[in-house]
Protein backbone atom coordinates (compact mmCIF):
# COMPACT_ATOMS: atom_id res chain seq x y z
CA UNK A 1 0.00 0.00 0.00
CA UNK A 2 2.96 2.47 0.81
CA UNK A 3 4.44 1.33 -2.11
CA UNK A 4 1.52 2.21 -4.39
CA UNK A 5 1.68 5.45 -2.70
CA UNK A 6 5.02 6.46 -3.65
CA UNK A 7 4.19 5.53 -7.24
CA UNK A 8 1.35 7.61 -7.29
CA UNK A 9 2.94 10.45 -5.93
CA UNK A 10 5.90 10.43 -8.21
CA UNK A 11 4.01 10.02 -11.05
CA UNK A 12 2.40 13.00 -10.55
CA UNK A 13 5.29 14.85 -9.64
CA UNK A 14 6.53 13.78 -12.75
CA UNK A 15 2.95 14.63 -14.91
CA UNK A 16 3.34 18.45 -13.33
CA UNK A 17 7.15 18.33 -14.56
CA UNK A 18 6.19 17.59 -17.74
CA UNK A 19 3.48 20.28 -17.67
CA UNK A 20 5.68 23.05 -16.40
CA UNK A 21 7.81 22.33 -18.89
CA UNK A 22 5.84 22.11 -21.72
CA UNK A 23 4.07 25.50 -20.46
CA UNK A 24 7.67 26.72 -20.22
CA UNK A 25 8.82 25.79 -23.70
CA UNK A 26 5.38 27.19 -25.03
CA UNK A 27 6.00 30.48 -23.46
CA UNK A 28 9.64 30.79 -25.01
CA UNK A 29 8.31 29.70 -28.04
CA UNK A 30 6.03 32.50 -28.02
CA UNK A 31 8.63 35.02 -26.55
CA UNK A 32 10.45 34.58 -29.19
CA UNK A 33 7.74 34.41 -31.73
CA UNK A 34 6.82 38.45 -30.73
CA UNK A 35 10.53 39.32 -30.76
CA UNK A 36 10.59 38.06 -34.32
CA UNK A 37 7.75 39.60 -35.66
CA UNK A 38 8.56 42.91 -34.08
CA UNK A 39 12.21 42.92 -35.90
CA UNK A 40 10.19 41.59 -39.02
CA UNK A 41 7.97 44.67 -38.84
CA UNK A 42 10.92 46.87 -37.50
CA UNK A 43 12.46 46.20 -41.00
CA UNK A 44 9.28 47.12 -42.81
CA UNK A 45 9.41 50.45 -41.59
CA UNK A 46 13.25 51.10 -42.19
CA UNK A 47 12.48 50.38 -45.89
CA UNK A 48 9.47 52.69 -46.39
CA UNK A 49 10.68 55.86 -47.34
CA UNK A 50 11.33 58.33 -44.83
CA UNK A 51 9.06 60.76 -45.94
CA UNK A 52 6.15 58.29 -46.04
CA UNK A 53 7.29 57.65 -42.69
CA UNK A 54 5.73 61.12 -41.42
CA UNK A 55 3.06 60.23 -38.75
CA UNK A 56 2.86 57.00 -39.32
CA UNK A 57 0.28 54.59 -37.95
CA UNK A 58 -0.13 50.66 -38.92
CA UNK A 59 -2.39 47.50 -37.40
CA UNK A 60 -1.73 44.39 -38.58
CA UNK A 61 -2.50 40.41 -37.72
CA UNK A 62 0.37 38.30 -38.27
CA UNK A 63 0.02 34.18 -37.89
CA UNK A 64 3.71 32.26 -37.07
CA UNK A 65 3.69 29.20 -35.71
CA UNK A 66 -0.09 28.97 -35.81
CA UNK A 67 -0.26 31.60 -33.69
CA UNK A 68 -1.77 34.94 -34.98
CA UNK A 69 -0.16 38.03 -33.19
CA UNK A 70 -1.19 41.41 -33.56
CA UNK A 71 1.51 44.00 -35.14
CA UNK A 72 0.91 48.09 -34.13
CA UNK A 73 3.20 50.32 -35.50
CA UNK A 74 3.95 54.19 -35.47
CA UNK A 75 6.70 56.77 -35.40
CA UNK A 76 7.00 59.98 -33.84
CA UNK A 77 9.68 62.65 -34.43
CA UNK A 78 12.21 62.59 -31.02
CA UNK A 79 15.13 65.10 -30.31
CA UNK A 80 19.02 64.13 -29.68
CA UNK A 81 18.69 65.61 -25.98
CA UNK A 82 16.82 62.67 -24.37
CA UNK A 83 14.57 61.33 -27.54
CA UNK A 84 12.00 63.46 -25.72
CA UNK A 85 8.73 63.69 -28.02
CA UNK A 86 9.11 66.85 -30.25
CA UNK A 87 6.72 69.83 -29.05
CA UNK A 88 5.13 72.45 -30.69
CA UNK A 89 7.53 74.98 -29.00
CA UNK A 90 10.80 73.10 -29.49
CA UNK A 91 13.76 76.03 -30.43
CA UNK A 92 15.30 73.69 -33.63
CA UNK A 93 18.39 73.57 -32.26
CA UNK A 94 18.21 69.99 -31.36
CA UNK A 95 18.47 67.74 -34.44
CA UNK A 96 14.85 66.06 -35.20
CA UNK A 97 14.91 62.35 -35.38
CA UNK A 98 11.90 59.20 -36.52
CA UNK A 99 11.50 57.14 -33.70
CA UNK A 100 10.37 53.49 -34.80
CA UNK A 101 7.75 51.98 -32.52
CA UNK A 102 6.28 47.52 -33.13
CA UNK A 103 4.60 46.56 -30.41
CA UNK A 104 3.37 42.65 -30.68
CA UNK A 105 0.71 41.25 -28.66
CA UNK A 106 0.22 37.71 -28.21
CA UNK A 107 -3.31 36.53 -28.02
CA UNK A 108 -5.55 36.36 -25.14
CA UNK A 109 -4.96 33.24 -23.21
CA UNK A 110 -1.08 33.10 -23.81
CA UNK A 111 -0.77 34.60 -20.35
CA UNK A 112 2.16 36.88 -21.70
CA UNK A 113 3.21 40.67 -21.88
CA UNK A 114 2.74 42.46 -25.19
CA UNK A 115 6.45 42.99 -26.74
CA UNK A 116 7.41 47.06 -27.44
CA UNK A 117 10.73 47.52 -29.83
CA UNK A 118 11.66 50.97 -30.14
CA UNK A 119 14.63 52.12 -33.07
CA UNK A 120 15.76 55.51 -33.92
CA UNK A 121 16.20 56.55 -37.47
CA UNK A 122 19.38 58.28 -37.54
CA UNK A 123 19.13 60.61 -40.54
CA UNK A 124 18.13 64.12 -39.16
CA UNK A 125 14.71 65.67 -39.84
CA UNK A 126 16.55 68.79 -41.23
CA UNK A 127 18.19 66.72 -44.27
CA UNK A 128 15.25 64.66 -45.57
CA UNK A 129 13.97 67.22 -47.85
CA UNK A 130 15.22 70.62 -48.50
CA UNK A 131 12.68 71.31 -51.05
CA UNK A 132 9.03 70.88 -48.70
CA UNK A 133 8.21 72.63 -45.66
CA UNK A 134 7.08 71.20 -42.24
CA UNK A 135 3.76 72.20 -40.48
CA UNK A 136 2.88 71.73 -36.44
CA UNK A 137 -0.31 72.39 -34.83
CA UNK A 138 -0.48 72.51 -30.80
CA UNK A 139 -3.71 71.31 -29.22
CA UNK A 140 -4.39 72.58 -25.73
CA UNK A 141 -7.07 71.12 -23.24
CA UNK A 142 -9.71 73.58 -21.93
CA UNK A 143 -7.54 75.37 -19.46
CA UNK A 144 -5.59 76.96 -22.40
CA UNK A 145 -2.44 75.63 -20.84
CA UNK A 146 -1.87 72.00 -20.73
CA UNK A 147 -1.11 69.94 -23.92
CA UNK A 148 -3.99 67.80 -24.74
CA UNK A 149 -3.54 63.72 -25.05
CA UNK A 150 -1.77 61.57 -27.90
CA UNK A 151 -4.30 60.46 -30.47
CA UNK A 152 -6.04 63.54 -31.37
CA UNK A 153 -6.66 63.40 -35.35
CA UNK A 154 -5.39 66.67 -37.51
CA UNK A 155 -5.40 66.63 -40.95
CA UNK A 156 -4.12 69.09 -43.95
CA UNK A 157 -5.92 70.23 -46.81
CA UNK A 158 -3.86 72.22 -49.48
CA UNK A 159 -1.47 70.97 -52.27
CA UNK A 160 -1.14 67.55 -50.19
CA UNK A 161 -3.70 66.04 -48.45
CA UNK A 162 -2.52 65.02 -45.11
CA UNK A 163 -3.46 63.04 -41.46
CA UNK A 164 -1.90 62.85 -38.61
CA UNK A 165 -2.28 62.71 -35.14
CA UNK A 166 -1.04 64.65 -31.66
CA UNK A 167 2.02 63.24 -29.46
CA UNK A 168 2.21 63.28 -26.02
CA UNK A 169 3.05 66.90 -25.93
CA UNK A 170 -0.29 67.83 -27.57
CA UNK A 171 1.73 68.21 -31.21
CA UNK A 172 0.75 66.92 -34.72
CA UNK A 173 3.68 67.16 -37.10
CA UNK A 174 3.68 66.76 -40.64
CA UNK A 175 6.83 67.10 -42.59
CA UNK A 176 7.75 66.86 -46.22
CA UNK A 177 4.80 69.16 -46.96
CA UNK A 178 4.45 70.69 -50.35
CA UNK A 179 4.56 74.23 -50.20
CA UNK A 180 1.37 75.62 -50.77
CA UNK A 181 -1.39 77.06 -48.79
CA UNK A 182 -3.10 74.55 -46.48
CA UNK A 183 -6.30 74.26 -44.37
CA UNK A 184 -5.85 72.62 -41.21
CA UNK A 185 -8.82 70.67 -39.17
CA UNK A 186 -8.25 69.38 -35.53
CA UNK A 187 -10.63 66.46 -35.42
CA UNK A 188 -13.09 65.12 -35.07
CA UNK A 189 -12.57 62.74 -32.12
CA UNK A 190 -14.77 60.50 -29.66
CA UNK A 191 -12.58 58.43 -27.66
CA UNK A 192 -15.60 56.88 -26.18
CA UNK A 193 -18.54 55.73 -28.03
CA UNK A 194 -21.63 57.24 -26.24
CA UNK A 195 -19.99 60.36 -24.34
CA UNK A 196 -19.53 63.49 -25.78
CA UNK A 197 -16.89 63.78 -28.46
CA UNK A 198 -14.32 67.02 -28.30
CA UNK A 199 -15.43 70.29 -29.25
CA UNK A 200 -14.04 73.93 -29.94
CA UNK A 201 -15.02 76.73 -28.04
CA UNK A 202 -17.75 77.05 -30.75
CA UNK A 203 -18.74 73.97 -29.97
CA UNK A 204 -17.47 72.46 -33.19
CA UNK A 205 -16.69 68.70 -33.36
CA UNK A 206 -14.38 69.80 -36.38
CA UNK A 207 -12.12 72.60 -35.21
CA UNK A 208 -10.63 74.38 -38.30
CA UNK A 209 -7.55 75.93 -36.40
CA UNK A 210 -6.85 78.03 -40.32
CA UNK A 211 -8.42 78.15 -43.74
CA UNK A 212 -5.20 79.38 -45.15
CA UNK A 213 -1.49 78.98 -43.99
CA UNK A 214 1.36 79.08 -46.00
CA UNK A 215 3.99 76.20 -45.92
CA UNK A 216 7.45 77.01 -47.02
CA UNK A 217 10.47 75.08 -48.05
CA UNK A 218 12.80 74.37 -45.22
CA UNK A 219 10.78 75.62 -42.41
CA UNK A 220 9.04 74.68 -39.63
CA UNK A 221 5.27 76.82 -39.93
CA UNK A 222 3.28 76.69 -36.90
CA UNK A 223 -0.83 76.77 -37.38
CA UNK A 224 -2.67 78.96 -34.75
CA UNK A 225 -2.42 76.96 -31.29
CA UNK A 226 -6.45 75.46 -30.81
CA UNK A 227 -8.09 74.85 -27.81
CA UNK A 228 -10.00 71.47 -27.88
CA UNK A 229 -10.86 69.58 -25.81
CA UNK A 230 -14.87 67.04 -24.54
CA UNK A 231 -17.62 68.32 -24.31
CA UNK A 232 -20.71 68.44 -22.11
CA UNK A 233 -24.34 67.72 -23.19
CA UNK A 234 -27.08 70.47 -23.19
CA UNK A 235 -30.75 68.77 -22.93
CA UNK A 236 -33.16 72.07 -24.34
CA UNK A 237 -36.73 71.88 -23.04
CA UNK A 238 -38.81 74.41 -24.42
CA UNK A 239 -41.24 76.50 -22.82
CA UNK A 240 -43.92 77.76 -25.47
CA UNK A 241 -46.69 78.52 -23.32
CA UNK A 242 -49.46 81.13 -24.96
CA UNK A 243 -51.50 83.85 -23.15
CA UNK A 244 -54.93 83.28 -25.02
CA UNK A 245 -55.81 79.68 -23.41
CA UNK A 246 -54.99 77.31 -26.52
CA UNK A 247 -52.14 75.87 -24.52
CA UNK A 248 -48.20 75.89 -26.38
CA UNK A 249 -47.37 75.46 -29.43
CA UNK A 250 -44.89 73.53 -30.85
CA UNK A 251 -40.97 74.61 -31.08
CA UNK A 252 -39.57 75.30 -33.91
CA UNK A 253 -35.77 74.42 -33.57
CA UNK A 254 -35.28 76.03 -37.06
CA UNK A 255 -35.78 78.74 -34.55
CA UNK A 256 -32.36 77.98 -33.34
CA UNK A 257 -31.26 77.91 -29.75
CA UNK A 258 -28.92 80.09 -28.88
CA UNK A 259 -25.74 79.53 -26.04
CA UNK A 260 -24.25 82.74 -24.89
CA UNK A 261 -20.46 82.74 -23.12
CA UNK A 262 -18.28 85.58 -24.00
CA UNK A 263 -15.64 82.56 -24.71
CA UNK A 264 -17.29 81.93 -27.58
CA UNK A 265 -15.20 83.23 -30.84
CA UNK A 266 -16.57 86.04 -32.92
CA UNK A 267 -20.24 86.44 -31.44
CA UNK A 268 -20.31 85.29 -28.48
CA UNK A 269 -22.74 82.77 -29.23
CA UNK A 270 -22.98 78.96 -30.52
CA UNK A 271 -26.71 77.90 -32.67
CA UNK A 272 -28.21 74.67 -31.76
CA UNK A 273 -30.95 73.26 -34.02
CA UNK A 274 -31.36 70.18 -32.02
CA UNK A 275 -31.11 68.67 -28.16
CA UNK A 276 -28.97 67.56 -26.86
CA UNK A 277 -25.95 69.05 -28.11
CA UNK A 278 -22.76 69.01 -27.03
CA UNK A 279 -21.03 72.69 -25.91
CA UNK A 280 -17.19 73.38 -24.69
CA UNK A 281 -16.48 72.62 -21.05
CA UNK A 282 -16.24 76.23 -20.13
CA UNK A 283 -15.67 77.15 -16.10
CA UNK A 284 -17.69 80.54 -16.86
CA UNK A 285 -21.75 80.18 -17.15
CA UNK A 286 -23.39 79.54 -20.28
CA UNK A 287 -26.74 81.92 -20.39
CA UNK A 288 -29.33 79.74 -22.83
CA UNK A 289 -32.24 81.40 -24.81
CA UNK A 290 -34.16 80.89 -27.55
CA UNK A 291 -33.47 82.29 -31.26
CA UNK A 292 -30.37 82.67 -33.09
CA UNK A 293 -29.91 86.36 -33.08
CA UNK A 294 -28.56 88.17 -30.10
CA UNK A 295 -31.66 90.58 -29.86
CA UNK A 296 -33.07 88.25 -28.17
CA UNK A 297 -30.72 87.71 -25.47
CA UNK A 298 -32.98 87.86 -22.32
CA UNK A 299 -30.15 90.26 -20.85
CA UNK A 300 -30.49 92.75 -23.27
CA UNK A 301 -34.43 93.50 -22.57
CA UNK A 302 -34.61 92.53 -18.71
CA UNK A 303 -32.58 93.35 -15.34
CA UNK A 304 -29.35 91.09 -14.84
CA UNK A 305 -31.46 88.52 -12.66
CA UNK A 306 -34.07 87.53 -15.65
CA UNK A 307 -32.55 83.86 -15.10
CA UNK A 308 -32.51 83.89 -11.92
CA UNK A 309 -35.76 84.53 -10.94
CA UNK A 310 -36.76 81.67 -12.86
CA UNK A 311 -35.55 78.64 -11.91
CA UNK A 312 -34.39 75.73 -14.62
CA UNK A 313 -33.71 78.55 -17.00
CA UNK A 314 -30.60 79.19 -16.67
CA UNK A 315 -27.24 80.20 -16.40
CA UNK A 316 -25.61 76.78 -16.21
CA UNK A 317 -21.63 76.26 -15.90
CA UNK A 318 -20.73 73.31 -18.10
CA UNK A 319 -17.42 72.68 -16.06
CA UNK A 320 -15.86 70.90 -13.66
CA UNK A 321 -19.59 68.73 -13.49
CA UNK A 322 -19.48 65.79 -15.83
CA UNK A 323 -22.55 64.44 -17.39
CA UNK A 324 -25.83 66.35 -19.38
CA UNK A 325 -27.46 69.35 -17.72
CA UNK A 326 -30.54 70.54 -18.52
CA UNK A 327 -32.04 74.03 -19.18
CA UNK A 328 -35.66 75.12 -20.48
CA UNK A 329 -35.67 78.25 -23.22
CA UNK A 330 -38.93 80.45 -23.35
CA UNK A 331 -40.67 81.71 -26.28
CA UNK A 332 -42.99 84.40 -24.85
CA UNK A 333 -46.54 84.73 -26.74
CA UNK A 334 -47.77 87.56 -29.10
CA UNK A 335 -51.60 88.07 -28.56
CA UNK A 336 -52.84 89.82 -32.07
CA UNK A 337 -56.54 90.34 -33.08
CA UNK A 338 -57.22 90.24 -37.15
CA UNK A 339 -60.63 90.79 -38.46
CA UNK A 340 -61.70 89.80 -42.03
CA UNK A 341 -64.29 91.54 -44.13
CA UNK A 342 -65.85 90.51 -46.82
CA UNK A 343 -64.96 86.32 -46.40
CA UNK A 344 -61.28 86.32 -47.47
CA UNK A 345 -59.67 83.44 -48.66
CA UNK A 346 -55.89 82.23 -47.84
CA UNK A 347 -55.28 84.11 -45.14
CA UNK A 348 -51.78 83.89 -44.27
CA UNK A 349 -49.26 86.11 -41.63
CA UNK A 350 -45.62 86.68 -41.59
CA UNK A 351 -43.77 87.75 -38.90
CA UNK A 352 -40.64 89.90 -38.88
CA UNK A 353 -37.93 90.48 -35.91
CA UNK A 354 -36.84 93.97 -36.84
CA UNK A 355 -34.18 94.36 -34.40
CA UNK A 356 -30.55 96.03 -35.68
CA UNK A 357 -28.63 93.14 -34.55
CA UNK A 358 -31.11 90.67 -36.94
CA UNK A 359 -32.66 93.19 -39.53
CA UNK A 360 -33.22 91.52 -42.67
CA UNK A 361 -31.06 93.07 -45.31
CA UNK A 362 -32.78 95.14 -48.44
CA UNK A 363 -32.82 93.21 -51.56
CA UNK A 364 -31.29 91.55 -53.83
CA UNK A 365 -29.03 90.28 -50.62
CA UNK A 366 -30.86 87.33 -48.93
CA UNK A 367 -32.44 88.14 -45.37
CA UNK A 368 -30.31 86.48 -43.44
CA UNK A 369 -32.84 86.89 -39.92
CA UNK A 370 -35.50 85.36 -38.82
CA UNK A 371 -39.09 85.59 -41.06
CA UNK A 372 -41.60 83.65 -39.69
CA UNK A 373 -44.80 82.02 -41.78
CA UNK A 374 -47.34 81.03 -39.95
CA UNK A 375 -51.55 80.96 -40.19
CA UNK A 376 -54.63 82.93 -38.88
CA UNK A 377 -57.22 81.15 -37.07
CA UNK A 378 -60.54 82.27 -37.07
CA UNK A 379 -60.94 84.12 -34.10
CA UNK A 380 -58.41 86.35 -35.77
CA UNK A 381 -55.26 84.94 -33.57
CA UNK A 382 -52.19 83.71 -35.35
CA UNK A 383 -51.53 79.85 -35.18
CA UNK A 384 -48.64 80.33 -34.16
CA UNK A 385 -48.25 82.87 -31.43
CA UNK A 386 -45.06 82.11 -29.38
CA UNK A 387 -42.14 83.70 -30.60
CA UNK A 388 -38.31 84.48 -29.08
CA UNK A 389 -37.81 87.90 -27.37
CA UNK A 390 -37.42 90.57 -29.94
CA UNK A 391 -39.27 93.60 -31.73
CA UNK A 392 -41.60 92.82 -34.29
CA UNK A 393 -43.49 93.92 -37.22
CA UNK A 394 -46.53 91.49 -38.32
CA UNK A 395 -48.26 91.25 -41.80
CA UNK A 396 -51.55 89.73 -42.67
CA UNK A 397 -52.26 88.75 -45.99
CA UNK A 398 -55.60 87.00 -47.81
CA UNK A 399 -57.19 87.14 -51.44
CA UNK A 400 -60.27 88.82 -51.60
CA UNK A 401 -62.27 87.66 -54.87
CA UNK A 402 -58.95 87.07 -56.81
CA UNK A 403 -56.51 89.89 -55.22
CA UNK A 404 -54.32 89.59 -52.52
CA UNK A 405 -54.35 92.44 -50.20
CA UNK A 406 -52.20 93.07 -46.82
CA UNK A 407 -51.95 94.82 -43.71
CA UNK A 408 -48.79 95.74 -41.58
CA UNK A 409 -48.96 95.94 -37.70
CA UNK A 410 -45.26 97.64 -36.13
CA UNK A 411 -43.22 97.46 -33.40
CA UNK A 412 -44.49 95.15 -31.65
CA UNK A 413 -42.02 94.37 -28.74
CA UNK A 414 -42.44 90.78 -27.60
CA UNK A 415 -39.71 91.57 -24.68
CA UNK A 416 -41.09 90.46 -21.14
CA UNK A 417 -41.45 87.00 -19.82
CA UNK A 418 -45.32 87.21 -20.18
CA UNK A 419 -45.39 88.09 -24.13
CA UNK A 420 -47.23 91.08 -25.20
CA UNK A 421 -51.13 92.09 -25.74
CA UNK A 422 -54.03 90.47 -24.27
CA UNK A 423 -57.79 89.70 -25.27
CA UNK A 424 -58.72 93.60 -24.17
CA UNK A 425 -55.65 94.83 -25.65
CA UNK A 426 -54.22 93.16 -28.54
CA UNK A 427 -50.36 94.16 -29.70
CA UNK A 428 -50.74 96.70 -32.35
CA UNK A 429 -54.86 97.16 -31.59
CA UNK A 430 -57.43 95.34 -33.75
CA UNK A 431 -56.97 95.49 -36.74
CA UNK A 432 -59.24 94.46 -40.14
CA UNK A 433 -58.59 93.78 -43.38
CA UNK A 434 -61.39 93.83 -45.93
CA UNK A 435 -61.81 94.09 -50.09
CA UNK A 436 -60.87 98.12 -49.56
CA UNK A 437 -57.24 97.13 -48.07
CA UNK A 438 -53.77 98.28 -49.84
CA UNK A 439 -53.26 95.39 -52.89
CA UNK A 440 -49.98 93.35 -52.57
CA UNK A 441 -48.61 90.99 -50.39
CA UNK A 442 -46.63 90.58 -47.67
CA UNK A 443 -42.73 91.64 -48.58
CA UNK A 444 -40.32 89.03 -48.60
CA UNK A 445 -38.02 90.91 -46.45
Amino acid sequence: MVTAVVVVLVATATVSSIGGSQLAASRNQSRAATAQLAEQDQERMRAIRTSDLANFTDSHSQTLGGITYKVDSSTKFVTDTGAATISCTSTGSATQYLQLTTTVTPPPGRRMTPLTVNSIEALPVSQFSPTSGALSQLVLKADGVTPQAAGIPVTLAGPQNRSGFTNAAGCAVFTFVTPGSYKVTVGPYQPVAGAPGFVDKGGNESSVTTTSINVTPATITTAPTDIYDQGRYINILTDTLRNDGKGSDTFQWTDGVSVSNSGIPTSGVQITNATPDTVFPFTTPVYTYAGACKASDPLKWGPANYYTLHSGYGPTTPSPATGPFTVTVREPPIWTQFNFNNGPSSKVAKVYQTDSECAPTAPPAPAPEPIYTTTVNSDGTLARATYPLGTYKICVQAVFSGTTRSLTVNNVANTTWGGVGTSAAPAGGTQTLSNTSPAGSCPAY
